[in-house]
């Protein structure tokens, strides 16, 4: 899995205010324990003294290490006697860092990548951003109410709007539940108002939550970001196009919704190929139809859309109209 590198940033900062506030802590009550048992305190500085001298027997072998560690062990257990006649662990003040896997270094011992605790941060910053563009907030599976779709047949789909949505929800729980990045895309096509955001929503959160990076945003934001790069030197446009290419999920909304200047179908074309290639899953929604997308599209990005996505219909009543009658 790969987050994107601003998220990335932001989760190591948050690792290393973390940590930095829990040896403040650490420190705090150290203070305040040496005050209400001043031989603590004491017994915390005959510790320090001999931790250096164990330092220094490194390179002076007439110090004795055996006599040295049980001096050590000695003041351990008093100062653990102490500590619970004041109702502390007794190794309430041990050095201990907030993270016992990594030392709070935000990566596993023997070179076995990325620690949990860091990947965590990751997963908060990607949540973070993401509801900042997609208004993350009750969206879920379960609160997917299917009530707002007819029972009664369509006669152009062969279906009815409800039997529809339950199809297209049960792929997309198990979409996101099994999500991997090689393991295919999905095309919502249909008016607004039908769910398609929402389902998007629902996606986002569980693929995210499964420590996978995810980016959201809008078609014409996209095209944007790749024009900006094509005219801009500086890396700051680049890192906005490389998030779009290498995350592990893409969701582009609104397809359709962008202006079609002479650059723009080149950047949709290469954007949705190179994730092709590199094996890189997308959720694309649009307001659409197929032949609407044909029509506007170039064959090459039409065959992709059609052909590399699980093409999802939604129709029926738009869900906002029908709320306001309510």
């Amino acid at each position: 899995m790969s987050f994107e590198r601003a998220v990335f940033q932001r989760a190591v900062h948050q690792l290393e205010q973390d940590a930095a506030d829990h040896r403040r802590k650490q420190e705090a009550l150290r203070q305040k324990i040496g005050r209400l048992v001043p031989r603590v305190a004491q017994i915390e500085g005959e510790m320090r003294r001999i931790s250096l001298k164990l330092c220094r027997a490194t390179f002076d072998r007439r110090v004795n290490l055996a006599e040295l560690d049980e001096q050590m062990s000695a003041l351990r257990r008093e100062r653990a006697t102490h500590l619970m006649e004041q109702g502390y662990e007794y190794d309430e003040l041990d050095d201990t860092p907030l993270c016992r896997i990594c030392d709070d270094t935000g990566w596993q011992p023997d070179g076995k990548g990325m620690c949990s605790c860091l990947r965590r941060r990751c997963v908060q910053e990607q949540m973070q951003e993401l509801s900042n563009t997609l208004a993350l907030g009750g969206q879920s599976f379960s609160a997917f109410r299917l009530e707002y779709y007819s029972s009664e047949s369509d006669p152009n789909m062969g279906i009815s709007p409800r039997q529809n949505m339950e199809n297209v929800l049960d792929h997309c729980k198990a979409f996101a539940r099994y999500f991997r990045p090689d393991g295919g895309n999905l095309l919502f096509s249909g008016g607004t108002g039908l769910g398609k955001t929402y389902l998007s929503a629902c996606i986002a959160q569980e693929v995210s939550e499964s420590e996978h990076s995810v980016v959201y945003d809008t078609a014409v934001n996209i095209l944007r970001r790749f024009e900006q790069e094509k005219f801009r030197t500086d890396d700051s446009a680049r890192d906005e196009t490389r998030r779009y290419i290498g995350c592990d999920l893409l969701i582009m909304d609104d397809l359709g919704c962008e202006a079609l200047g002479p650059y723009s179908m080149t950047f949709l074309y290469d954007l949705l190929n190179t994730r092709l290639v590199n094996q890189k899953a997308t959720v694309i929604s649009t307001n659409l139809s197929p032949a609407e997308l044909k029509k506007r599209y170039s064959p090459q990005i039409f065959s992709r859309l059609m052909g590399e996505c699980r093409v999802h219909p939604f129709f029926g009543e738009d869900i906002r109209l029908l709320k306001k009658r309510v």
